[in-house]
């Protein structure tokens, strides 16, 4: 844990820098927040968020009236499109490739800086952006690009955790048969996009998934804007929070992606562990089945070994049922399941039993943590876990024609046996783990593990 301890101490000398010059009390309160924090996902007030991004007392809703300057930026859409058009090659994954190859993008402006080459390549688009950002980075802290999504592909339900960005779509490509929509909000109609349009900012701490089902691809030029509630002084601020957390992020780490640290020790596995928290919407079937091999070996499971776990059955129905584990320790050994409110505050790591198989084992315990409090041990040995994943309550033509479907949040186990069949890996496993921060009904995860004697 000395890591860990190192990085707060990181964050605390960074805020105590940041707060010399806090422009308002809500800053201060977001600064003081986030150097507190542990800094994972977590659900509130409809969203889901992180504390870097959960900027105090502004007014929060999915979709934004259309802005002042939408009109201007329209009457350049056509220069706009021709310079997509010119510069349409090398398209490289975007957001780390977690929605496939089939989303992808043409950079422009990052972190609040305008990409090398850009300027070059999109003059025009440039200082379109530069008109509606103003005083401001283009992009705002975050991304200016041309995103282009491949067809018959969908964008996961997924939350960008920021609430101080406003997304903006400008359509430059439009197929038919594409739109965006969130997933958490009934109130909030689809977002159609419209060639050479302004579709209406978007608060993505909401929600949301995108789908493409026409033939062929989809291109908006995608920005971000800050919140119109912040001063200029806020923004400034914010811009400057940006920037010395993630330079403190690489400088600690070690690596430019402030989603994810390098593996190498306890707290790097901690935070991989909620770079991956999105993944579960993309996973294959195979990922969230009940670990079925369990369930079906009574036989050979020694006395004790079992436990009555809510099972997922095919149509999604769950029923109580006994689960027998072969034991990964000894014949003494516990099988016990917590239930560990969210977020756990337990560090997961990859080791082997006795007889050389790949077993995940409780590495750590958070002084305090939740985890600490349901009773987990280091030396603890993970057999199964609770996991959440969205799944289509009807086919995607029909709710995107205006029919009440929607995505719904689903609870199953999932095993954690690394030998399983089919075979999961480690990072499957972390994955699980914490989707259950995506459970609408805020139930405490089941971790199940085996207690060596």
């Amino acid at each position: 844990m000395a890591a860990a301890a190192a990085w707060r101490a990181a964050r605390h000398k960074t805020a105590a820098a940041l707060l010399t010059t806090a422009p308002t009390e809500r800053f201060e309160a977001f600064v003081r927040r986030w150097a507190e924090s542990d800094d994972e996902p977590y659900a509130a007030r409809g969203q889901t968020l992180r504390a870097r991004g959960d900027y105090p007392d502004l007014t929060e809703r999915p979709a934004w009236p259309r802005p002042a300057w939408a009109d201007e930026l329209e009457a350049h859409a056509d220069i706009i499109a021709a310079e997509y058009v010119a510069a349409a090659h090398d398209f490289t994954p975007y957001f780390g490739g977690d929605y496939g190859d089939d989303y992808a993008g043409l950079d422009i402006a990052k972190q609040g800086e305008v990409v090398p080459g850009a300027r070059e390549r999109f003059p025009e688009t440039i200082r379109a952006l530069e008109h509606v950002s103003g005083d401001d980075p283009v992009g705002a802290t975050r991304l200016a690009f041309f995103a282009r999504q491949g067809p018959q592909s969908h964008v996961p339900p997924h939350s960008d955790m920021v609430n101080f960005l406003l997304t903006c779509h400008l359509g430059v490509v439009v197929p038919d048969d594409c739109r965006l929509f969130f997933t958490t909000s009934r109130d909030t109609p689809p977002v159609a996009w419209v060639k050479s349009k302004l579709a209406p900012p978007l608060q993505t701490s909401f929600e949301h998934a995108a789908f493409n089902d026409s033939a062929s691809e989809r291109v908006v030029l995608f920005f971000d804007v800050f919140h119109p509630e912040l001063s200029r002084e806020e923004r400034g601020a914010l811009a400057d929070f940006e920037l010395r957390r993630r330079a403190d992020e690489e400088a600690f780490w070690g690596g430019g992606d402030d989603r994810a640290a390098p593996g190498g020790d306890d707290a790097a596995s901690l935070f991989a562990e909620a770079a991956r928290l999105r993944r579960e919407a993309a996973e294959a079937e195979r990922d969230f089945a009940p670990a079925t091999e369990a369930t079906t070996e009574a036989p050979a499971a020694r006395p004790g070994l079992s436990v009555v776990l809510p099972i997922a059955r095919p149509d999604w129905s769950v029923e109580d049922t006994e689960c027998f584990f072969e034991p990964r320790s000894d014949g003494s050994a516990q099988l016990i399941k917590f239930e560990v409110e969210v977020p756990c505050g337990v560090i997961l790591q990859e080791s082997d039993d006795a007889g050389g198989r790949p077993i995940v084992v409780v590495g750590a315990v958070g002084e305090g943590s939740n985890a600490e409090a349901a009773g987990l041990r280091p030396g603890d040995i993970l057999r199964a876990t609770s996991a959440v994943r969205q799944q289509m309550e009807m086919p995607t033509w029909q709710l995107l024609g205006g029919g009440i479907g929607r995505p719904k949040t689903f609870r199953f186990i999932f095993g954690a046996d690394l030998d399983a069949k089919p075979a999961r890996d480690f990072e499957e496993v972390l994955g699980a783990v914490g989707s259950n921060r995506l459970d609408p009904q805020g139930r405490p995860a089941i971790l199940v593990v085996e207690r060596p004697a």
